[in-house]
Protein backbone atom coordinates (compact mmCIF):
# COMPACT_ATOMS: atom_id res chain seq x y z
CA UNK A 1 0.00 0.00 0.00
CA UNK A 2 1.22 3.47 -0.86
CA UNK A 3 2.13 5.57 2.16
CA UNK A 4 1.45 9.33 1.67
CA UNK A 5 4.19 10.07 4.21
CA UNK A 6 6.75 8.42 1.93
CA UNK A 7 6.17 9.97 -1.51
CA UNK A 8 7.76 8.37 -4.55
CA UNK A 9 9.41 10.70 -7.04
CA UNK A 10 10.22 9.32 -10.46
CA UNK A 11 13.53 10.34 -11.93
CA UNK A 12 12.91 11.41 -15.50
CA UNK A 13 14.81 11.25 -18.75
CA UNK A 14 16.67 14.14 -20.31
CA UNK A 15 14.25 16.50 -22.04
CA UNK A 16 11.35 15.88 -19.66
CA UNK A 17 10.69 17.94 -16.57
CA UNK A 18 8.06 18.91 -14.04
CA UNK A 19 7.54 20.75 -10.77
CA UNK A 20 5.96 19.36 -7.63
CA UNK A 21 4.46 20.98 -4.59
CA UNK A 22 4.71 19.11 -1.31
CA UNK A 23 2.04 21.34 0.28
CA UNK A 24 -0.67 20.01 -2.06
CA UNK A 25 -2.82 17.04 -1.04
CA UNK A 26 -1.56 13.52 -1.66
CA UNK A 27 -2.11 12.65 -5.32
CA UNK A 28 -1.94 16.29 -6.42
CA UNK A 29 1.74 17.10 -5.80
CA UNK A 30 2.72 17.40 -9.47
CA UNK A 31 1.85 20.72 -11.10
CA UNK A 32 0.25 19.59 -14.38
CA UNK A 33 1.00 22.94 -16.03
CA UNK A 34 4.73 22.36 -15.43
CA UNK A 35 4.94 19.09 -17.41
CA UNK A 36 7.27 19.73 -20.35
CA UNK A 37 8.98 17.67 -23.01
CA UNK A 38 11.93 19.35 -24.73
CA UNK A 39 10.70 22.69 -23.36
CA UNK A 40 7.18 22.34 -24.79
CA UNK A 41 4.14 21.83 -22.55
CA UNK A 42 2.63 18.35 -22.53
CA UNK A 43 -0.55 18.30 -24.61
CA UNK A 44 -3.23 16.20 -22.85
CA UNK A 45 -4.85 15.51 -26.24
CA UNK A 46 -1.71 13.88 -27.65
CA UNK A 47 -0.42 10.38 -27.19
CA UNK A 48 3.12 9.93 -25.87
CA UNK A 49 5.24 6.79 -25.70
CA UNK A 50 7.15 6.25 -22.48
CA UNK A 51 9.73 3.68 -21.58
CA UNK A 52 9.41 2.08 -18.17
CA UNK A 53 10.23 -1.25 -16.61
CA UNK A 54 7.65 -3.96 -15.97
CA UNK A 55 7.40 -3.12 -12.28
CA UNK A 56 6.23 0.44 -12.93
CA UNK A 57 4.09 -0.60 -15.91
CA UNK A 58 2.10 -2.81 -13.55
CA UNK A 59 1.56 0.07 -11.10
CA UNK A 60 4.52 -0.60 -8.83
CA UNK A 61 5.33 1.93 -6.09
CA UNK A 62 1.81 3.29 -6.42
CA UNK A 63 2.16 4.61 -9.97
CA UNK A 64 -1.20 3.15 -10.98
CA UNK A 65 -1.63 5.55 -13.93
CA UNK A 66 0.90 3.50 -15.89
CA UNK A 67 -1.49 0.55 -15.86
CA UNK A 68 -3.69 2.51 -18.28
CA UNK A 69 -1.01 2.47 -20.96
CA UNK A 70 -1.86 1.04 -24.37
CA UNK A 71 0.14 -0.54 -27.19
CA UNK A 72 2.74 -2.10 -24.90
CA UNK A 73 5.98 -3.08 -26.58
CA UNK A 74 8.67 -5.20 -25.03
CA UNK A 75 12.39 -5.02 -25.54
CA UNK A 76 15.51 -6.20 -23.83
CA UNK A 77 15.87 -6.26 -20.07
CA UNK A 78 16.51 -2.82 -18.59
CA UNK A 79 19.90 -3.80 -17.19
CA UNK A 80 20.99 -5.04 -20.63
CA UNK A 81 19.86 -1.75 -22.20
CA UNK A 82 21.78 0.19 -19.53
CA UNK A 83 24.99 -1.78 -20.11
CA UNK A 84 24.66 -1.29 -23.88
CA UNK A 85 24.08 2.45 -23.45
CA UNK A 86 27.11 2.89 -21.21
CA UNK A 87 29.17 0.82 -23.61
CA UNK A 88 28.37 3.05 -26.56
CA UNK A 89 28.24 6.45 -24.80
CA UNK A 90 31.06 6.33 -22.24
CA UNK A 91 32.33 8.32 -20.58
CA UNK A 92 29.05 9.76 -19.37
CA UNK A 93 29.07 13.10 -17.60
CA UNK A 94 26.62 13.95 -14.85
CA UNK A 95 23.87 16.36 -15.86
CA UNK A 96 22.64 19.23 -13.70
CA UNK A 97 19.67 18.28 -11.51
CA UNK A 98 17.16 20.56 -13.24
CA UNK A 99 14.55 18.13 -14.54
CA UNK A 100 12.46 18.04 -11.35
CA UNK A 101 11.78 21.26 -9.50
CA UNK A 102 10.42 21.37 -5.97
CA UNK A 103 8.14 24.38 -5.64
CA UNK A 104 8.50 24.74 -1.85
Amino acid sequence: MLDPKRPRILQVSNGFGYAWDNTKPFGEHVDAASLKLDGAPIDPARTYRVTINDYLALGGDGFAAFKGGTSAQFGIYDVDALVAYFGSHSPIAAVPPTRITRMN
